[in-house]
Formats: structure tokens, C-alpha cells, sequence
């Protein structure tokens, strides 16, 4: 076999993996045709338009797709393990729903940010069902609103507190606002917010690791961005909050990989909790959003040196690659 018959083996490899997203995607029901998102991917894939020779994009089956059936969409997301039978609502967890994503996760997460956002309209609706399930099995017990940035521990926290007999929903997300508190207290539960601390160069590593475990992908400047806004906005939302008894904020400083070292402060909003907001508000993570990508950079560079040097097991190569990229 010549190198030309290598390559173009290669390619046709990608081009049907980006085909079966395309099917996927376009099967969300947004104004692309499966031939429009299929070029975007080509494009992302290869740089450069569709070569000849390919089939024409096949036309969408008239059907419903099985995630659209929102019955059995929350029956998948209970029976995943990571979701403690629905009890923890994480948008993450929502994205591997869609059978592009759940194929191939880096190339359907890469993929997104090529496709025009409606397509995928149709998930947040989902997610909301999702949650409205949650919050209702959780009776009349308090819902925490975990908060923090990205890789900090904060799904690591939400199994923790179930498995020592916490009885409500978790909502995982990094973000929290006044409108996400407002929608607890409206159903009749207390709000717990959980704010998790970690040094960014720590749960930047954490991320790359988990990468290469999970098949997902890593964005410095995403990284960056969380952490120097998630506490921002936080203190911003739970202004309104501070002498409300049915609303709750802790800081959690996770400082062990186990957390077993974890410290904590806080309590209701118009007693304890009024430290934690100071403890946030006075936290040694509070840097800029350059200077997490400056260190998000040098973590990264020895952590390049040392799987160099074999010090530390080999990293995937397109996954290293696309970190690379986004490093530039």
C-alpha cells in the first residue's frame, strides 16, 4: 500500500465518523441540513471543502428521534451511574445523550462549536425536564446549587453528599445566579449553594488527566474564564440573598484529591453563611483571567516535559494536539 493510499484511507476514516455526527446532529432538528453541518465538520477535519468522490449526503429519515421521546430520555439519564438515579442534574451529563457525543466525544464537542446553537435548542428543554424531575423527587428537602470552576471537584463533592445521606437534588453547574436560586425557592426548598475552591493549577491538571480517561476535551481559556468569573458572579447573586434564612452558602477549599482535607465555612445567608461569602469574596485564587492562562500554559508545558521525559504515562495525540491549538 503507497503512503497516498494510507492517507486517503484516513481520511475516509474521518469523514464517516464526521457523517455519523452530522446524522446526529442534524437529527436535533435545527434549521442546518445534514449536508451543511456534514461540510462544517469536513472543514474543521481536514481544513479544507468536501474532496470528490464521496457519496451525497443521504436525506434524514422521517422519524422522531428516540432522544426527543422525553420519557425516555429521563429513564437514560437515571440510569446512568454518575446521576445517582436523577438526582444530580449536570449539564455534562445531558451532552451524552446525543449518540454523536457518546460515539466519539472529543470530535462531537469539537464539532459544536461549528454549529449553529439552535440546532441543539432542544437540549435545554430536556435539561429543564430534568431538573423539574429532580427537584420533585426531592420532596421537601433543601437542593443544592453546587458553584465553581472548572475540574475543582464539584461533582466529586455531589456524590460525597449522597452517599452520607444527603436527600435532595444536586444541580451541578459551574454557574450560579439570583434566577437559579429564585427557581429553588419558588418550588418549596430551601437553596444550599456550595461554592468548591481549588488552585487552578491543580484543577487544571485534573482536567488534562480526565481528558484522556473521558474522551473530553480541554479549553485553557474556558478554564480561565470560570474561575476568575464563576466567584464573581456568585457573590453578585447572593447579594439579594444575605438575610434570607431558606437560603445557604458554604466555601469549600478543596485542597486534597480525596477530600478528606476539605475545609469548609458557611451556613444560612443570615448567619454563617455571611462569612463564606467573605471567605470567597477574600479568596487567594482571586486572579485575573490572563494570568489563569498564563498559568494554565506553564502547567501544561511541564506537563508535556514530563511525558517527554516518561515521567508521566504517554497523553492521546490528537487530545494533546488540540490542547496545542488552543494554547496558540
Amino acid at each position: 500500500m503507497e503512503a497516498s493510499d494510507i492517507a486517503k484511507a484516513l481520511c475516509q476514516g474521518v469523514y464517516e465518523n464526521n457523517r455519523r455526527l452530522a446524522r446526529a446532529l442534524a437529527e436535533w432538528g435545527g434549521p442546518l441540513e445534514e449536508g451543511q453541518v456534514r461540510g462544517m465538520l469536513h472543514h474543521w477535519a481536514f481544513g479544507y471543502p468536501q474532496p470528490g468522490g464521496f457519496d451525497a449526503p443521504e436525506p434524514l429519515v422521517d422519524r422522531r428521534p428516540q432522544w426527543r421521546d422525553i420519557p425516555s430520555s429521563r429513564a437514560c439519564y437515571r440510569e446512568r451511574r454518575d446521576t445517582q438515579r436523577g438526582r444530580i442534574v449536570s449539564g455534562d451529563t445531558l451532552l451524552y445523550l446525543i449518540p454523536g457525543v457518546a460515539e466519539n466525544p472529543p470530535l462531537a464537542l469539537s464539532a459544536f462549536a461549528h454549529v449553529d446553537l439552535t440546532v441543539l435548542s432542544e437540549l435545554s428543554s430536556l435539561g429543564t425536564r430534568i431538573r423539574d424531575q429532580a427537584l420533585d423527587g426531592a420532596g421537601k428537602a433543601p437542593v443544592i446549587l453546587m458553584a465553581g470552576g472548572n475540574a475543582v471537584g464539584k461533582s466529586a463533592v455531589a456524590y460525597q453528599l449522597i452517599r452520607y445521606g444527603f436527600e435532595g437534588a444536586v444541580i451541578d453547574s459551574p454557574w450560579v445566579a439570583e434566577q437559579d436560586v429564585r427557581k429553588v425557592l419558588n418550588r418549596g426548598h430551601e437553596a444550599w449553594v456550595v461554592y468548591v475552591d481549588r488552585p487552578f493549577e491543580d484543577a487544571f491538571q485534573s482536567m488534562v488527566l480526565r481528558a484522556a480517561d473521558e474522551g473530553r476535551l480541554v479549553d485553557p481559556s474556558e478554564m480561565a474564564r470560570t474561575h476568575n468569573e464563576v466567584p464573581q458572579r456568585l457573590l453578585q447573586g447572593l447579594a439579594i440573598f444575605r438575610n434570607q434564612p431558606r437560603v445557604s452558602c458554604w466555601h469549600l477549599q478543596n485542597t486534597a484529591s480525596d477530600l478528606k482535607q476539605i475545609q469548609a465555612v458557611g451556613g444560612p445567608l443570615h448567619r454563617e453563611g455571611k462569612d463564606a461569602l467573605t471567605s470567597i469574596r477574600l479568596r487567594s485564587e482571586s486572579r485575573s483571567r490572563a494570568d489563569f492562562e498564563l498559568a494554565a500554559g506553564q502547567v501544561w508545558a511541564r506537563f508535556r516535559q514530563a511525558v517527554r521525559d516518561r515521567h508521566q504515562n504517554p497523553y492521546p495525540t490528537d487530545l494533546a494536539d488540540e490542547i496545542d491549538r488552543k494554547m496558540a
